[in-house]
């Protein structure tokens, strides 16, 4: 239903064919040949993400990682620096304890 809906809006590209000289018919035909490509490209897509749905926890995890990675190799040593060792170490236990409980609250 919603698609439906939305797919009304496809009648608005043939405004500017008004423009160019197209008579009514001709524009309805341009723009319901150039509508026909939403529907293709909405199966295409629910097709990918059906398929890549097992490779999503791999993907959030490399995120992850790399998120980690950033914390450890750039904001750790930057915070140490500038003299707020213990605030920044502080700061890592907290978020590690706090994702390790919301972690488990979740499984």
């Amino acid at each position: 239903m919603t698609y439906s809906l939305h797919s009304i809006g496809a009648i608005t590209p043939r405004i500017p064919y008004f423009d160019r000289g197209y008579g009514r018919v001709a524009a309805f035909v341009v723009a319901t040949l150039s509508g026909l490509v939403e529907p293709l490209a909405a199966l295409a897509g629910s097709l990918m993400v059906a398929q890549a749905e097992a490779l999503l926890p791999w993907g959030l995890a490399a995120a992850a990682g790399a998120m980690l990675f950033v914390v450890c190799h750039e904001i750790i040593p930057e915070s140490r620096r500038r003299g707020n060792e213990i605030l920044g170490m502080t700061g890592v236990v907290v978020g590690f304890v706090g994702m390790a409980v919301v972690g488990r609250m979740l499984s």
